[in-house]
């Protein structure tokens, strides 16, 4: 009864958003990712929100949502850091990116239960998605550059995180997030002696 009733699909879909998130740890994407950031760092932040937004929520598309924050948030966290900016600022706004999953059945448990149903298609998904996916983003900005910036005092650093020890945290952080694909290396190494 189960076999037949379960919506195989659907669970595929959604174990493969996860499945992404691993395999861009273990293949140094997200490194590659954070790289990227990290020269973006010398924008304003108001404009570095703007491109997070828009990149933290198509790729929120393709992997679920709770790996797209795992993937992303380390990342800002530590960039944000060692810019001298306040982690929270590129956070919430990256986490709530994360929920913008509108466009495609991969992105979401309901969407993809919606999807297999049968009544609608990728492309009617992806037109209806799209306008509330820039509604989301604009109002993220509003949200965050607004009260947002009003109750968590985002436009300051906090005091803890001005010291050079947790600067150079940040750097060592983000130097050993580069020597993942040595240590992926190790893990399949480990995982096959162990099997």
């Amino acid at each position: 009864m189960v076999t037949k009733r379960l919506p195989w699909g659907v669970l595929i879909l959604v174990g493969g958003g996860f499945a992404m998130a691993r395999a861009s740890q273990l293949s140094g994407l997200s490194v590659w990712i954070g790289n990227l950031f990290r020269d973006f760092a010398r924008q304003d932040p108001t404009v570095m929100m703007f491109v997070i937004l828009i990149v933290v929520g198509f790729t929120t598309e393709v992997m679920s949502n709770p790996a797209t924050a795992q993937l992303y948030l380390p990342i800002l966290r530590d960039m944000s850091v060692s810019i001298g900016i306040n982690p929270l600022y590129l956070m919430i706004a990256a986490t709530t990116a994360c929920s913008f999953s509108f466009m495609l059945p991969t992105a979401a448990p309901p969407t993809a239960i919606v999807f297999a149903t049968g009544y609608i298609s990728i492309p009617d998904m992806a037109m209806a998605g799209f306008p509330m996916k820039l509604i989301g983003i604009a109002m993220s900005m509003l949200a965050v550059n607004t009260w947002g910036t009003w109750i968590f005092e985002l436009d300051k650093l906090q005091d803890f995180l001005k010291t050079d020890n947790n600067t150079a945290l940040a750097n060592s952080s983000i130097s050993l997030l580069s020597n993942v694909t040595n240590t992926s290396s190790l893990v399949h190494l480990n995982e096959s002696v162990l099997n």
